[in-house]
């Protein structure tokens, strides 16, 4: 039976390194990300299939209704995170047993703070990090926060 992803939800932040070489930190950073861009990207040997996106889009902070979450003050750095639910502007359609890839990045211009992804609860224990733009995508142990609705 054919489904569809119309509905996203994920976790992530906005995160200030400090350290005794970085200027002093007033704080968890503000929201900086004027859009998201995310992808469904085909699996292929574990891995995300780069450049052959099967979805792709992007969603205005707006569209992904940001909202506070709670901060996080560390020696390391302060963050602030947030969640993000956002209806897809096209169903993105689905086979059962196949495995995908979900992929999101912030457009924080100018700002101050990366953002990044929450971890999630334990899984599969897999995901992907690195540079779309570049090329370079390696999977690493850990789960990342978010949820698919499926019609």
């Amino acid at each position: 039976m054919p489904a569809t992803i119309r509905t996203v939800a994920w976790q992530g932040g906005y995160c200030s390194q400090k350290g005794p070489l970085l200027p002093p930190s007033a704080g968890p950073p503000p929201p900086t990300s004027s859009s998201f861009q995310v992808w469904f990207v085909r699996d292929v040997n574990g891995r995300p299939e780069l450049f052959n996106y099967l979805s792709e889009f992007i969603l205005t902070s707006a569209d992904a209704h940001e909202q506070f979450m709670f901060d996080s003050v560390r020696n390391d750095a302060d963050c602030a995170y947030y969640n993000y639910t956002a209806v897809l502007p096209t169903p993105f359609p689905v086979t059962a047993g196949t495995r995908y890839w979900f992929m999101i990045r912030a457009d924080i211009g100018n700002g101050l703070a990366p953002w990044g992804w929450r971890v999630g609860q334990q899984d599969n224990s897999i995901s992907a990090r690195g540079a779309l733009n570049g090329g370079t995508i390696v999977t690493v142990p850990g789960d990342l926060a978010f949820s698919l609705s499926i019609e």
